[in-house]
């Protein structure tokens, strides 16, 4: 199988806030507000209050990609610059336990089942940050969850897979207007001044967009610590997706490395705000990120490479140019 994608740049088509648009909205709004991040951070680091200071509404950080093709930026812990990934699909932001161990970090209190790629469940124990710079911001006592070294390696070897020392999860990323720029290599904190007559996102605790094929509408994750994208199992059999086979492969995660056996598909096509998305040998995957809820699929962050994706959480809109 051979996979690739190829976007475009087609006319703009507003999406239709149906029924099932209401439903999915109001499904996903109730799951976020029952397994907030303020809740997850009360699971993993008690009563433990944490401090954020904006100095500066808008900034730029150098965004550079890894050669495992991630998007990462460099934020100051403790005083010292880190190089993190940018990562909309992981809920909660994470630090390798030996960097933690380097600075002295102080253990959380508790701890927090996350799941895995391929659905695993497992408890996680996390770290307090004293002092967190993510550019112009800056968030005192901020719990994360530990890295194992060993899950971002080959296995049986100490080589790692890549180049990271922490990721930056939605936990943080969804209460900022931001963009990635790959063109100019460059991640933009925003002060959103403009009025959207259309919505196509929708924040919850994993970000959603609505995507287009032809007159029908599907509900797709973004989750740019992927390299590719997938379907959910649903959408294998019947139209407008045909499932050609199945393959092995492999995946990384929170929980390290993982090989998986899955369905894919020869071709989706799909329309995001300005972009017309065309994926070859998507594979099948898990996405269910809200009980309940069962999304169609989950792009990864090929589909703004060489361009610009803008997440405006604050207008609830998804810019793809």
């Amino acid at each position: 199988m051979i996979h690739t994608c190829e976007v475009k740049t087609v006319a703009f088509r507003k999406i239709q806030e149906d029924e099932q648009y209401q439903t999915i909205l109001s499904g996903i709004e109730a799951y976020s507000r029952q397994h907030s991040f303020e809740r997850m951070r009360k699971e993993l680091a008690g009563d433990l209050q944490t401090r954020k200071v904006v100095y500066q509404e808008q900034f730029s950080l150098p965004c550079k990609r890894t050669f495992s093709g991630l998007y990462t930026i460099k934020i100051k812990v403790e005083g010292r610059l880190f190089r993190f990934v940018i990562d909309t699909g992981a809920q909660v932001s994470g630090i390798r336990q030996s960097v933690a161990e380097r600075l002295g970090l102080a253990a959380c209190s508790g701890s927090l089942s996350l799941s895995s790629i391929s659905g695993k469940q497992q408890e996680r124990n996390g770290y307090v940050v004293r002092k967190l710079y993510l550019g112009k911001i800056a968030y005192y006592d901020y719990p994360m969850i530990m890295l194992r070294d060993e899950d971002f390696c080959i296995p049986h070897t100490k080589i790692p897979l890549t180049r990271m020392d922490g990721i930056i999860g939605w936990d943080l990323l969804h209460e900022l207007d931001f963009e990635i720029d790959t063109i100019a290599h460059v991640f933009h904190v925003l002060k959103n001044t403009h009025r959207f007559l259309h919505r196509n996102f929708i924040s919850g605790t994993f970000p959603v967009v609505v995507a287009l094929d032809g007159e029908k509408q599907y509900y797709f994750g973004i989750d740019t610590g992927a390299s590719i994208g997938w379907l959910a199992a649903k959408n294998m059999s019947g139209n407008p997706f045909q499932q050609s086979g199945t393959i092995k492969t492999m995946g990384i995660g929170v929980h390290g490395l993982e090989r998986m056996e899955t369905a894919y598909v020869k071709e989706v096509c799909m329309q995001v705000d300005r972009a017309e998305i065309h994926l070859q040998g998507v594979i099948s995957g898990r996405c269910d990120m809200y009980a309940g809820i069962l999304l169609d699929g989950v792009f990864g962050n090929e589909i703004f490479a060489g361009r610009r994706i803008r997440f405006l959480n604050s207008a609830q809109v998804v810019l793809l140019v």
